[in-house]
């Protein structure tokens, strides 16, 4: 009797009810699969589970701690594009787009004295940016205004830069070192791995849109991983490359013995999502950047290693010549520089046009549609009707008003990390990996309109905020490094 009272009793307190209520679901969930048909089960957890995660998302941003929300975004973003977009051509709701609102509305919530102040260089380039889509939006005044256009500024030029500002503002980079180098190494080797099987079976296993958008140089696939295009899937796969060696440099000393070889299969992962595309550029910057290391040492461990990556890169081009001579023989062919010629005459003729304010975002095909179809040709090549670099893109479509403060903003940015490697110990660790990111954007931005991909601006402007919110930030350990650093240098 006496049990049986205690037992009632202790059910009646609060905290007996809970574990009772607890106890209920775990029993329910149990008989759950048994007494309800598998496929009514299976929806029913899913979406349990989906609310769940959305109670706990609105839990993080409203109590100003999204940490989880932007680690989870790491992890998932390249399979967001294929399977977290609805619907699934024109898309409306997308993970980067949740991701970044609730990271802004978070910011609101978090204490003044958990923000990190941005410095005045960064606040500059902020600045910059803010009125080079001042003068995007001039841009689209007289062109033909588009949802496709509307989404692209959003996607491509606005959510990077409030990512951007999240991760400097508020994001704890140094308390996430092993974390974050564990899910980038994830997301790279997954990455690597899709990306072979595209090139194995030669047909595009994630068709973003519903579209197949598979490359081919001769017989050789160019695969794009699970995002975009095959530009993105290079590029993000050399910052990743980058951004794996600085977080192995600050977090190492702290990391278990597999997760010194997860870096490994990590790094070689994304080295070879850099170079299965296949670009030109993507070489010539892997180039640039271990010759620049080759000095000082400051990116890659062991001289060895410079040298290693020299010599692949000197090897894979005769290696493409044995593999297939037809993509060699189109890649090294002198067509590829006259049709680089014609489109530069062409990017000269549709900037002339409208020099001020440019033809509007977006809107060069449109534009060299217009063009007689022998205007802009060089030995019997004629151009390709698309810019081909971002600075002619930039500069035909937002005109002067739009270049001015686009370059402003790159040279801020530059700025922003010299001077934290003048005042911060630390700024002298992230000066190297913020130079290698940022000369394989410009190398490939040289070939490419790489500012119009969505994708790969968030990878590379979240890796550069990390880095230099890792910069600005010192902890007595870091400083610890980075002096070591300096008298080893």
């Amino acid at each position: 009797m006496t049990d049986s009272t205690s037992f009632w009793s202790g059910i009646q307190s609060a905290q007996g009810r809970r574990n009772a209520l607890l106890a209920l679901i775990a029993l329910a969930g149990l008989a759950a699969p048994f007494l309800v048909p598998y496929s009514l089960f299976i929806l029913a957890l899913s979406g349990i589970s989906a609310l769940l995660l959305v109670v706990y998302a609105i839990w993080c941003v409203f109590n100003g701690c999204a940490e989880p929300i932007l680690l989870g975004w790491v992890l998932l973003f390249p399979l967001g594009y294929y399977f977290l977009s609805y619907p699934a051509e024109h898309s409306v709701v997308t993970l980067d787009r949740v991701v970044v609102a609730l990271l802004s509305i978070a910011i609101a919530f978090t204490p003044a004295k958990k923000l990190t102040p941005a410095p005045l260089a960064l606040r500059h380039a902020a600045l910059a940016w803010g009125a080079f889509l001042v003068a995007v939006a001039v841009s689209m005044i007289g062109s033909r205004v588009t949802l496709y256009k509307v989404r692209l500024v959003i996607d491509a030029l606005v959510l990077p830069a409030l990512l951007g500002w999240y991760v400097v503002r508020s994001f704890p980079v140094r308390s996430y070192l092993r974390v974050l180098h564990l899910l980038v190494a994830v997301m790279a080797t997954y990455s690597a791995g899709i990306g072979v099987a595209e090139m194995l079976l030669k047909r595009d296993l994630m068709p973003i849109g519903g579209v197949e958008q598979l490359m081919f140089t001769g017989a050789l696939v160019r695969p794009h991983g699970p995002v975009t295009t095959p530009h993105s899937f290079a590029l993000i796969g050399m910052f990743t490359f980058c951004f794996l060696l600085f977080l192995y440099r600050a977090g190492r000393d702290e990391m278990p013995l597999w997760q010194h070889i997860l870096h490994r299969v990590g790094v070689f992962s994304a080295l070879a999502c850099g170079s299965m595309p296949l670009f030109r550029g993507v070489l010539v910057a892997l180039v640039m950047v271990a010759l620049l290391d080759l000095r000082r040492q400051r990116l890659f461990p062991r001289r060895l290693a410079v040298i290693s990556l020299l010599t692949l890169a000197l090897v894979l081009v005769p290696a493409l010549k044995f593999l297939d001579p037809v993509s060699y023989e189109e890649r090294a062919s002198p067509v590829n520089l006259f049709l680089r010629i014609a489109q530069s005459q062409q990017t000269l003729v549709v900037f002339l046009s409208h020099p001020l304010t440019g033809i509007g975002f977006a809107s060069y095909d449109d534009a060299a549609a217009a063009l007689p179809a022998d205007l802009g040709s060089f030995g019997g090549i004629g151009a390709a009707d698309s810019p081909h670099n971002v600075i002619g893109s930039v500069l035909t479509e937002t005109g002067v008003l739009g270049l001015i403060p686009f370059v402003a903003s790159q040279i801020f940015l530059v700025i922003a990390f010299l001077r934290l490697r003048r005042l911060k110990p630390c700024g002298a660790i992230v000066w190297p990996f913020f130079l290698s990111i940022f000369i394989i954007y410009w190398v490939m931005g040289m070939d490419s309109t790489t500012f119009q991909y969505s994708d790969l601006n968030l990878s590379f402007i979240f890796a550069v905020a990390c880095l230099y919110k890792y910069g600005l930030t010192e902890s007595p350990t870091a400083q610890a490094l980075a002096l070591r650093e300096r008298g080893a240098a």
